[in-house]
């Protein structure tokens, strides 16, 4: 390692690790450096955590930068400020003094995932859009046999009288029917979304640590059916036909994460 390196451990360093303070003739306290003669990195920029994000951001101070970290899932927003080498100070008469006067700031995107990370989340995900699949096929049932109702059961036939009572509530019933469903799909996508993302919505407003969050999805996602289809299977439990453990673990399965969507549902409707 290098002298300039920050992580070397200076006996210089006052207890908190930030270095000697030193004084001026007046006796008021100086800049702080590292023990070398050499002041520490003092950022110009403040930053201020809004409520929305996932996690309070991060500061990590060097001796020439500072990095302000803000996490989402597994990438991580950093913004890197550092002293502009090309900026000089100069005095009234245009003669640089050689100090360095100006900073930047730097916007960087890194990731902290992994492959196998992707691949779990892609199997929830897939998980999720063939339950999801079930709703969209149940909203759109109830639809057709709305329609079907309101011609067949008010007499819109040719062989049939009007029915105007069960006519008129089958038409106000439309509008209420189609903004359900579609809200519930409207919902069904953006938990399908935000499982792809991590569960990024589920860890900004509960605000418990992401290992319960990530445990949580795993058994409801794969644990609990995997366990109950490994349990038939070992057992030998196949109930009335050969596919008798195949079709537990699918009502399993459903009712896991059809729980995960009304728990996502719920609060969403409180969050907002």
């Amino acid at each position: 390692m290098s002298e300039e390196d920050p992580l070397i451990i200076d006996e210089t360093k006052d207890d908190n690790g930030h270095g000697t303070v030193t004084n001026d003739a007046n006796g008021q306290d100086g800049a702080v450096t590292n023990g070398a003669g050499k002041k520490l990195f003092a950022p110009s920029a403040s930053f201020v955590d809004h409520y929305s994000l996932e996690a309070p951001s991060d500061e990590i101070k060097f001796r020439s930068q500072s990095v302000r970290v803000f996490c989402n899932g597994t990438q991580q927003f950093q913004i890197i400020e550092e002293e502009d080498k090309t900026a000089v100070d100069r005095d009234l008469e245009g003669d640089t003094t050689g100090k360095t006067k100006k900073t930047t700031l730097k916007a960087r995107v890194s990731s902290d995932g992994s492959s196998g990370l992707s691949v779990l989340r892609g199997a929830y995900t897939l998980v999720t859009v063939l339950m999801m699949g079930f709703l969209l096929i149940f909203a759109l049932q109830v639809l057709l046999f709305l329609f079907v109702s309101l011609v067949t059961e008010g007499g819109l036939t040719s062989k049939q009288s009007l029915n105007y009572g069960h006519l008129f509530g089958s038409v106000l019933s439309i509008p209420i029917f189609v903004y359900g469903l579609a809200s519930a799909l409207t919902m069904a996508t953006e938990f399908v979304v935000d499982t792809w993302q991590g569960h990024s919505f589920f860890r900004s407003v509960l605000r418990i640590p992401p290992v319960i969050i990530d445990w949580a999805a795993f058994l409801a996602f794969l644990g609990i059916p995997l366990s109950v289809m490994l349990f038939h299977m070992w057992t030998g439990d196949n109930t009335s036909t050969e596919t008798g453990w195949w079709e537990s673990t699918a009502m399993v399965w459903f009712g896991s994460i059809a729980i995960a969507f009304a728990i996502f549902c719920f609060v969403v409707v409180r969050a907002f």
